[in-house]
């Protein structure tokens, strides 16, 4: 398997940022004995000079060259893979909403004093397109969802936390066609 003794690592090597544009918008609910938070957010954000991780695999050409430039031996890390982070210079789209619950249970029982549950599902698609293609915005990866829950435990100096993370594997939407739009054009 191509990679498989391990992996080498690099940080964005040309050091060029992305650019961001973002719009944020959080609509909560706060009950009036103060126990608990319901809220619901969308955010929208534009970005230029997108980031992307590429990895390179032994089976590449490049891949010795690669190795001896970071003074590393093609003999001692034959069968691993180099990622590194780099600018596309692809415009994305990103946006998604999510739904968050907090609640104390104190305020139901006293004896539950101090512990709280909360929960979050968020949809977030990734749309994208290259100056180049002049296609409009496509799908850049798969929707995905994610929840997220847990109980939590506070008292004076202590605390602590359960949590359980949930991401779909599966695709739930693709928009695998291009997809035209006034709008979004530049």
């Amino acid at each position: 398997v191509p990679g498989g003794d391990g992996a080498i690592t690099i940080a964005n090597v040309q050091g060029r940022p992305e650019i961001n544009q973002s719009y944020n918008a959080k609509l909560s609910y706060y009950p009036k004995n103060g126990s608990g938070r319901y809220s619901i957010s969308y955010y929208y954000k534009v970005v230029d000079k997108s980031w992307e991780t590429v990895t390179i695999f032994n089976t590449d050409s490049n891949y010795e060259s690669l190795l001896e430039s970071m003074g590393l031996s093609g003999n001692e890390y034959r069968n691993y893979s180099i990622s590194t982070t780099t600018a596309t210079g692809l415009k994305q789209i990103r946006k998604g909403f999510e739904l968050e619950a907090e609640q104390s249970l104190g305020a139901l029982t006293p004896w539950l004093r101090g512990w709280d549950i909360f929960a979050t599902y968020t949809r977030r698609p990734v749309t994208a397109r290259s100056p180049a293609a002049g296609l409009g915005f496509v799908t850049l990866t798969p929707v995905r969802a994610k929840w997220t829950g847990g109980i939590n435990y506070s008292a004076r100096r202590f605390s602590v936390r359960a949590l359980w993370i949930y991401t779909e594997s599966g695709i739930t939407h693709s928009a695998a066609t291009a997809v035209r739009s006034e709008e979004h054009t530049s």
